[in-house]
Order: C-alpha cells, then structure tokens, then sequence
C-alpha cells in the first residue's frame, strides 16, 4: 500500500504509485535533473532517468531497487513514467514544459 499520494502507473506488470520527489531528493537530483535539459538521448541521460523514476518510486516501495526499475523501464513506457515522476513533483506541467504549472 502506498504511504504517499501520488499517481498511480503501469510498471513491470503491476500499478505503482509515484509520489512527488521530496526536498531531499530534489537536492541530490538536481545536478541530474539539470544535465537532462540538453535532451540528448545519451547513457547519462538514461542514467538520471532511471535514478529520478526510482527515487519517486522509493518513497512507496523502499525496498525497490535502482536495478529492478531499470529492468522495469523500457523504451514504451519510459517516457510516460519519467512525465508522471516530473508532473506529480511540479517540475514539468501536464504539457512537459520545465517551471510551467
């Protein structure tokens, strides 16, 4: 059960909840979040994806692994789950656009 409201998505199979990022983990992400602005499509850019999926994830399923989202992730559902993780957590509006609510 989820502790953190958020939204809910398809992953691996199963419905997770993806609450907003805490502050916490705004602060660690943030050098991630701003090297993605570029867009290119790069090992690092996969990279802090992954990381940024996981650490919304983390805060429902603590016990969930960087390694299982990155074996959960893949090239269909990829873009919506980074989208949800960036909208639930106010840094991208429904429309993807950076600072826009």
């Amino acid at each position: 059960m989820a502790i953190h409201p958020g939204i809910t998505v398809q992953l691996g199979g199963k419905e997770w909840v993806c609450p907003p990022l805490n502050f916490y983990q705004l602060q660690q992400l943030l050098p991630r979040l701003q090297s993605m602005q570029a867009g290119e499509l790069n090992i690092e850019w996969l990279q802090a994806s992954v990381e940024i999926i996981h650490a919304s994830l983390s805060r429902n399923y603590p016990d969930l692994t960087l390694q299982t989202v990155a074996e959960m992730v893949d090239m269909n559902n990829f873009t919506h789950i980074l989208n949800t993780v960036m909208e639930v957590s106010g840094l991208v509006s429904k429309k993807g656009v950076p600072g826009q609510q």
